[in-house]
């Protein structure tokens, strides 16, 4: 759906299978971080007491999951757009990141340090994706960018339902630089 809608330029067809792949696994990740803060303690002890005390560490590396939601398929993409050299060179700084970070956390925190060098690692690969899907394609596929483009495109279509009070700007593009 998503490589033939770019084919076609068709940027409300992208939107749309963005936030359907999006929509679910974000809201079960958000759900899952939640319970996890709120309740992790008890779902670890299932496992021994000696597993509470990593409610923290298990919680950040929930959030770095909820992180690759909220940033959406930029990393998939990245293939579809015939960028997997780039992809593939993000992927192995990433590595080195969290390597380097690893090395310099882990032995001062322990399971916490190793916990927050994923999260720099992720959020290094995440970014990193996310800024070259735009740089080489124009797309932005992040939750919050999303949601703030779908946000007038529904104004927009209240508007033309329910006749304008005023007039309304041409819908521009939703996923690709003008």
């Amino acid at each position: 759906d998503l490589a033939d809608a770019r084919a076609r330029k068709d940027h409300d067809s992208i939107r749309d299978v963005v936030l359907r792949a999006l929509a679910f696994p974000l809201a079960i990740t958000l759900a899952a971080t939640v319970v996890t803060a709120l309740r992790g303690e008890y779902l670890l002890a299932i496992f021994g007491p000696e597993f509470t005390s990593a409610k923290l560490p298990l919680v950040i590396l929930m959030a770095c999951q909820l992180a690759r939601a909220i940033f959406g398929p930029s990393v998939p993409l990245l293939t579809v757009i015939g960028a997997q050299k780039e992809n593939a060179t993000l992927a192995v700084a990433a590595l080195i990141v969290l390597g380097l970070s690893s090395l310099i956390l882990a032995p001062l925190y322990g399971v916490l340090g190793a916990a927050i060098a994923v999260a720099i690692a992720t959020l290094f690969w995440l970014v990193g994706c996310a800024v070259v899907l735009d740089r080489l394609s124009g797309l932005s596929t992040d939750a919050l960018y999303l949601i703030g483009r779908l946000a007038p495109v529904r104004s927009a279509r209240h508007s033309a339902a329910t006749g304008p009070l005023r007039p309304s700007a041409p819908d521009r593009s939703v996923l690709c630089s003008a």
